[in-house]
């Protein structure tokens, strides 16, 4: 049989506690870090996120700048890729 006692010894005496002070600093600055990125970068908001449509066409043979060039006057904010 497989108990608590197989797996950790009785006398074991694991000192991580003594390092909660440096840790806590460490999440602290990580957080602060993040929000600072988060509010200058932002989040990459995708199509689902944002609204609007997607639409799959192949095509053969087509510049992809001609492209852009024409679907550009008739819509503000078009990505092709």
């Amino acid at each position: 049989m497989f108990g608590l006692n197989n797996l950790l010894p009785s006398n074991s005496n694991y000192q991580f506690m003594k390092f909660r002070k440096n840790f806590i600093i460490l999440s602290i600055f990580l957080l602060i870090l993040s929000v600072i990125l988060l509010s200058f970068k932002g989040l990459n908001l995708g199509i689902d996120f944002k609204g609007g449509t997607l639409i799959e066409i192949n095509t053969k043979q087509t510049d992809i700048s001609e492209l852009r060039k024409i679907l550009s006057g008739e819509f503000n904010d078009v990505s092709l890729q």
